[in-house]
């Protein structure tokens, strides 16, 4: 019961996060740019995956250029969606652990 309590908390959060990227907009500020060279789409969702799941997160494969990472605390579930090229990436909602984990991972 509980396990399933639990997916159903990030199923609803997912969903919500979702449906709240699709309404807002976003601006240069909200990019990280990434140094390392030579970068593909697939190296670059690779290097997030490893980088956050050594960090706690669990990540599931959204569309080509985007990833959604959630992680399950005791009392809270975060989810964010993370939106990539091969010169940058984005959170939303944002998250500073996340953003550091990513930052040092791609640069």
């Amino acid at each position: 019961m509980k396990t399933l309590t639990s997916k159903v908390l990030i199923s609803l959060s997912t969903i919500f996060m979702l449906s709240a990227c699709s309404m807002t907009g976003t601006s240069p500020e909200d990019h990280t740019n990434i140094t390392k060279e030579n970068l593909t789409q697939k190296k670059v969702a690779t290097l997030i995956t490893e980088a956050a799941e050594e960090n706690g997160w669990r990540v599931t494969p959204f569309q080509y250029n985007a990833l959604i990472a959630e992680k399950v605390g005791d009392a809270s579930t975060q989810a964010v969606t993370i939106t990539f090229s091969t010169d940058s990436f984005e959170l939303s909602p944002a998250n500073s652990d996340l953003q550091e984990i990513l930052s040092e991972a791609l640069n």
